[in-house]
Parts: structure tokens; sequence; C-alpha cells
């Protein structure tokens, strides 16, 4: 494994931690304002999947997370619900979404 993808992995499991964490502190009414945000997120990540014709690009390579974008959509569009319906629990997907972008690593790049 190419120690670049391990920086640039590891940068973005890292900001993700770091998004959610921030969730979980924002007071409830700028949760509604992530919620906002998390569709648009959702929504890109399905765009990328359904509709975009290339698989995105990691180092002149197919992304390797492709086939992943739904879950992350699904999570990031439970993550928006929550932060309108439950917004101490907005946060919760967003820990099970940096769990399942390790575990995934893991088992792609060493199992």
């Amino acid at each position: 494994m190419n120690v670049n993808k391990l920086v640039l992995f590891t940068g973005c499991v890292v900001v993700r931690a770091v998004l959610a964490f921030v969730v979980l502190k924002l007071p409830p009414r700028p949760k509604k304002i992530w919620g906002v945000c998390a569709i648009v997120v959702g929504s890109g990540l399905l765009y990328n999947f359904f509709i975009k014709k290339c698989k995105g690009f990691a180092f002149n390579q197919d992304a390797w997370w492709h086939p992943l974008r739904p879950i992350h959509a699904t999570l990031y569009f439970s993550s928006a619900y929550l932060a309108f319906a439950q917004p101490n629990l907005a946060h919760t997907p967003l820990i099970l979404d940096v769990i399942i972008g390790w575990v995934c690593f893991i088992r792609y790049h060493f199992a």
C-alpha cells in the first residue's frame, strides 16, 4: 500500500471524526443547519454513485470506496433526519460512518 493513500485516507477519517464531534457539540438550532448540509452531502454521494460516469479517482485509480457511497449517503441522510427530529443523536450516524470507513479500509488493504 502506498504511504500517500494511507495519509489521504487517515486525513479523511480524521476530518469525518472531527465533523462528528462538532455535530455532537452543536446546540440544537445550528444542528438544523447541519441537517441541510448533510442532505447536500448525501445527495452528492448518491449523484456520484448513480449518475456520474466515472467512479472517482484517487491517485489515478478508481476509488475503491465507490460501492460504499450509498451507505455513506444513507448515514448522512440519517444524520440530517436526526438533526431535525432528535438533535442530540445527529452525531451517531457520523460516528458509524467513521467506523465503517476504517473497517472497510483495513479489509481492502490488509485482508
